[in-house]
């Protein structure tokens, strides 16, 4: 778990404004996280719930989900939920990358949506330098992120020899929006976990119009 100066710190400047291109922007706000030694409370504290969750209406390029998940498998695949007392080894998650059998899935692997989205939010286990997500529209590269990225914007803390940090990420104000996100890990594997009730982007767009129509006639009525 991150010392509380590191998680005011992350807080307060959370939001980085990362350029892609001269036209393309997004925003990626680190939530939370703590390490996968004693204290890792993923899935149980900042991401009750997430997992082997596939957003409503979006398919993958080839099925990641990791089921029954080992209580881990170094070099391969390592569960988020790892020392999480009620979780590990029965909480699925998706895994990309590394070498499998009748689970996870060889890297690269994408999901896909029915619209184009503005925000994305996932729990990110086992942060290895190597692992990549990348935000495309219409084939178009919107925002590539690595692990690294995350390490060094945050300054993540080393836990041990290796990176054992699992951290809830969010991606979002996207100038362009996104309509798939692709997940590569050439080595060991990329886990992760998904929100088990997430909400499209585009709805949250119309709740919000609804919403400021609402107001309006509230405020002709008056």
């Amino acid at each position: 778990m991150l010392d509380f100066v590191s998680k005011t710190f992350l807080g307060l400047g959370a939001a980085l404004v990362l350029g892609v291109t001269a036209a393309s922007a997004a925003t990626v706000t680190y939530i939370d996280g703590s390490t996968q030694g004693a204290g890792n409370d993923a899935g149980v504290g900042y991401a009750v719930g997430y997992g082997a969750n596939t957003p409503t209406g979006a398919t993958w390029s080839a099925d990641p989900t990791w089921t029954p998940p080992p209580e881990g498998a170094t070099g391969v695949s390592q569960s988020p939920f790892n020392n999480v007392a009620t979780l590990e080894g029965t909480q699925d998650y998706f895994t990309i990358g590394g070498v499998f059998g009748p689970n996870g899935a060889l890297s690269p692997v994408i999901l896909s949506f029915g619209s184009v989205q503005s925000m994305f939010t996932f729990l990110w286990g086992s942060i290895d330098k190597y692992n990549s997500v990348e935000f495309l529209l219409g084939g178009v590269s919107q925002l590539l992120y690595t692990g690294e990225d995350l390490i060094i914007d945050f300054a993540l803390v080393q836990d041990g020899p290796n990176y054992e940090e699992v951290a809830l990420v969010e991606f979002s104000e996207f100038d362009r929006g996104f309509d798939s996100v692709k997940f590569t890990s050439p080595k060991a594997a990329f886990e992760i976990g998904l929100s088990p009730v997430p909400v499209p982007a585009a709805g949250l767009l119309l709740l919000g119009a609804l919403g400021g129509l609402a107001a309006l006639r509230r405020r002709k009525s008056v």
